[in-house]
């Protein structure tokens, strides 16, 4: 099929300070620091990219008026400001995709670091919707903290697609984080 050629699976890394994404399709990933200069529209001028498989010289280096880190917020929440982080969240998979127009996005969503307390359902519901923002048709968050390589990379990817299919005619499965601990212990 010609359209499955659309499909783009991402792995989506939230840290303190940085924001890692891999495209699993091209292999192509990007690691920013996410704190990004806003002009006054309210839009994403400015990103820091700390390293990349993909050439970023001049990208999304204009002039901005504030900088604005949405994912940093004295009270410890995750994401404190969900416009601003959909916004990189949106540049960066446009960067990192090698398609004009994509189908549909599978996310797979990680935490760099352990939240006091845990991840409430909102900030989980707030991680869902950025991502379905971004164009996500499934996402899954995997709320165990790790150290990923390629090797567990590529394995993630494998079950998600073996779980789910990339075909449009089957109806997914769910994967339940008990699927994806086996390959995080």
């Amino acid at each position: 099929m010609y359209f499955k050629s659309l499909n783009r699976s991402f792995f989506v890394q939230i840290g303190r300070g940085t924001l890692y994404v891999k495209c699993f399709e091209n292999g192509n990933w990007l690691k920013t620091k996410t704190d990004v200069g806003i002009s006054d529209d309210y839009r994403v001028k400015s990103i820091q990219v700390i390293s990349s498989s993909v050439d970023t010289n001049g990208w999304m280096q204009e002039e901005f008026s504030k900088k604005i880190d949405p994912l940093n917020h004295p009270r410890g929440v995750i994401i404190s400001d969900f416009e601003v982080f959909e916004m990189t969240l949106r540049a960066v998979l446009r960067k990192l995709t090698d398609k004009w127009y994509v189908t549909t996005a599978i996310f797979i969503m990680n935490l760099d670091y352990e939240p006091e307390g845990g991840i409430t359902e909102i900030e989980r519901r707030a991680i869902r919707d950025s991502a379905e923002h971004c164009g996500a048709k499934e996402v899954y968050i995997i709320s165990k903290r790790f150290n990923y390589d390629e090797t567990i990379l590529e394995e993630l990817y494998s079950l998600l697609i073996s779980a789910s299919g990339k075909s449009s005619k089957r109806r997914p499965k769910l994967v339940s984080e008990s699927n994806f601990s086996k390959l995080l212990e």
